[in-house]
């Protein structure tokens, strides 16, 4: 656009001829809100709102559509008998046949039932071919009357499975033609598939709700903190190389061997708070870490940061016990304070005899036991320590061969304890498992 503009052109200039770029172009899609991209050809007054009669060559046009009154998830039989609409991704369409047809349609809240039943109106053979031609995900615009459901139809797995809408219009603001995959399947392709299409992906309720809960959980951390008195100070991203226990990612600068890196963790910018005399300050802080991805560690990752001034220990398990109570009670209902023991404790030197950790995952109870005095006719007690931990049905962990060799060994010993043979990796199998 601007190919005429030479190096000797005033700076000035120029920017005059940006603004009124920008201005007339403003000028020229100025359009309602109520307007939506669509791939569909549509008729009548389109290309004269382009823009003084100027008929567009553009591959979208704009819909019309009516304003959304509801979400999907919020209906209930409260709205009995209001008309209302709804806005979304139709899902498969149940076609019993043309006076009988189940259309459900999601949003971000959930998911609601259209119907189009001959007996409660007249069908109209426009709306019945709307519905012929549509394909799962693609995006409509309902528009209905909100009844109840028979007691024999009522979908109690479904938040608004008591109604269900009855459809008055139906609008096809863009079709979805072959998707690689449907969310709503149970059988999903591989994950190399699902990231290409990640739109498509991010649209399964797994993961919907993984995204809303993750937005609640931020939401009560920032008020739970806020309320005990803690500031949220955010902290800049480019920030001087420093050694830490992990590599950094680098990020070039317009200066020859000038680089920033991206924080391991904000921990020298909360320690200068605290000296600046911030007692108590948070943050919900992106850290990045040039690693290898292992089961619990990404590039790069969110953490609540937490930094306390003049406290004690018992003043960190308080506040910490009082989120994680918050957490859980609003977020999966589950109330922590009424549970004895909800965050049992145990020592270091305990965590370490009988998990071999310091963050050990006790769900399982596997731990760790001393058998030495099992075997002190085998062994000197006084110098020997012989650890074992406990798998049920640790036989299967054998191939066949080494199976039938652990009991020729336990046939041919002439001491059997109840501890039958111990093999390497702290496994012990036991006849009684």
């Amino acid at each position: 656009m601007f190919s005429h503009l030479r190096h000797g052109v005033n700076s000035l200039r120029i920017n005059t001829l940006l603004r009124n770029s920008v201005q007339h172009r403003a000028n020229v899609t100025r359009i309602s809100l109520l307007r939506t991209y669509s791939s569909l050809t549509q008729s009548g007054k389109n290309g004269l709102e382009m823009g003084q009669g100027e008929k567009s060559n553009h591959p979208f046009q704009y819909v019309d559509h009516p304003r959304r009154t509801h979400m999907c998830g919020d209906l209930g039989t409260h709205n009995e008998g209001d008309t209302i609409t709804l806005c979304g991704w139709a899902q498969n369409i149940r076609k019993f046949s043309d006076t009988l047809v189940f259309l459900p349609i999601r949003d971000m809240s959930g998911t609601a039932q259209l119907v189009l039943r001959a007996s409660t109106q007249e069908v109209n053979p426009q709306l019945q071919e709307k519905l012929t031609g549509l394909s799962s995900e693609s995006i409509i615009c309902a528009t209905g009357v909100v009844r109840k459901r028979p007691l024999e139809t009522i979908n109690k797995k479904l938040k608004t499975g008591e109604i269900e809408v009855e459809l008055i219009d139906i609008q096809i603001l863009n079709k979805a033609d072959n998707l690689p995959f449907l969310p709503s399947n149970s059988k999903l392709p591989s994950e190399e598939v699902r990231l290409k299409y990640r739109y498509l992906d991010l649209r399964r309720e797994a993961l919907l709700t993984n995204i809303q809960k993750r937005s609640q959980v931020t939401w009560l951390t920032r008020d739970y903190l806020n309320h005990q008195g803690f500031l949220e100070i955010e902290t800049p991203i480019l920030f001087k190389s420093t050694p830490e226990g992990a590599r950094e990612f680098l990020v070039p600068t317009r200066n020859k061997d000038m680089f920033y890196a991206l924080p391991q963790s904000p921990q020298q910018y909360k320690q200068l708070l605290i000296a600046s005399g911030v007692d108590k300050y948070f943050q919900i802080a992106r850290c990045f870490r040039d690693e290898d991805l292992r089961a619990d560690r990404q590039p790069e990752f969110t953490q609540i940061d937490i930094e306390m001034a003049f406290v004690q220990p018992q003043d960190i398990k308080n506040l910490i016990e009082g989120l994680v109570c918050t957490l859980w009670n609003h977020v999966d209902g589950v109330d922590l304070k009424a549970k004895p023991n909800a965050f049992p404790r145990i020592s270091y030197y305990e965590a370490m005899s009988k998990y071999g950790s310091d963050k050990p995952d006790t769900r399982f109870a596997m731990e760790i036991n001393d058998v030495t005095s099992k075997f002190e006719d085998h062994f000197n007690k006084e110098h020997t320590l012989i650890e074992a931990m406990v798998v049920k049905n640790g036989t299967s962990l054998f191939s066949s061969k080494e199976g039938k060799e652990i009991e020729k060994m336990m046939k041919t010993s002439d001491n059997v304890t109840p501890f039958h043979f111990i093999v390497e990796k702290y496994i012990l199998v036991t006849s009684e498992l």
